[in-house]
């Protein structure tokens, strides 16, 4: 005779957990308390050393995060695209010549989030044996034909490097005696 047996009851799998053990500063650790009072309150029931931790990464990540960043930037394109209504034609301008800005080694934010994101935020040198660096520490945008031979700061000539691939890439270039006068330490 067949047993009835209960099927298994749904169980939500369980959320990575990790340990953290450090000691700060007494600073560190004033701000730190300065930071749950002003988060307590928005979280009354108060607030944990994790909840602040988690406020105060999420909160830098929203800023500093290229992807984030380049997000937030396609939106607003988006609601300004949206909002625009052409102008009628007496109002449009006489086109003039373009004036082209002289050569900056400065890179637009806007062009740093997309060569980040398009990168995978990760060091993109590949070994002569075609294994990708991928490190994420240290990143720099190395121009791939040199800003001092010409190359632009356009996205398609810039790409992420830890500090290591970026001055091994300028050594190959320019040679090992010529960047040693820029080399520090």
């Amino acid at each position: 005779m067949p047993v009835a047996v209960p099927a298994p009851s749904p169980v939500a799998p369980q959320e990575k957990r990790y340990a953290l053990s450090f000691s700060v500063d007494e600073k560190t650790f004033e701000e730190l308390q300065e930071v749950k009072a002003l988060l307590s309150s928005s979280l009354p029931q108060g607030v944990s050393i994790e909840e602040t931790l988690k406020a105060l990464l999420d909160q830098y990540l929203d800023r500093h995060s290229p992807a984030k960043r380049q997000a937030r930037r396609l939106a607003a394109a988006g609601k300004r695209q949206a909002s625009i209504t052409p102008p009628s034609l007496e109002l449009v301008p006489k086109k003039t010549a373009a004036k082209t800005a002289p050569a900056s080694r400065h890179i637009p934010a806007q062009v740093r989030d997309e060569v980040f994101c398009r990168d995978g935020a990760s060091c993109s040198y590949i070994s002569p044996d075609g294994v990708r660096c991928g490190s994420t520490h240290n990143l720099q945008l190395d121009h791939i034909v040199p800003f001092a031979v010409g190359g632009s700061s356009r996205a398609d000539n810039l790409r992420c490097c830890c500090s290591l691939h970026n001055r091994h890439l300028a050594k190959r270039y320019f040679g090992e005696d010529h960047m040693q006068k820029f080399m520090h330490g």
